[in-house]
C-alpha cells in the first residue's frame, strides 16, 4: 500500500530507465521470534513493480545485502552502470 502510493506520488513513467532505492537497514527483521527462533535470513516477499531496490542488513548484521527487481531487459544496463568487482572478492 505505501509503495503503490509512493509510486503514485512519483509519477515515473514505465518507459523510465530509473531505479527508485529504498532502505530497510538497521530494520531489527532478524530480532523477531514468532516461536520457532529467530530467521536466519530476511527478504523482500513480492515485488509490485519492476525497477525497484531495497537494500537490508545482511543476516550477521556486518554488512549490506542488495536486492534490486529489474526488467530482464535492462539487466545488462544495469549491470554496465555498477562496477561489481567492487562488491566481490
Amino acid at each position: 500500500m505505501v509503495l503503490n502510493s509512493y509510486l503514485n506520488l512519483a509519477n515515473i513513467p514505465e518507459s523510465s530507465n530509473a531505479v527508485l532505492l529504498t532502505s530497510w537497514y538497521k530494520f531489527p527483521f532478524y530480532e523477531v521470534n514468532f516461536g520457532l527462533g529467530k530467521p536466519i535470513w530476511v527478504a523482500p516477499g513480492t515485488v509490485l513493480s519492476k525497477n525497484l531496490g531495497c537494500l537490508m542488513d545482511d543476516a550477521q548484521g556486518n554488512g549490506v545485502e542488495a536486492y534490486v527487481f529489474l526488467k530482464i531487459k535492462d539487466v545488462p544496463c544495469f549491470e554496465e552502470a555498477l562496477d561489481f568487482n567492487v562488491f566481490g572478492d
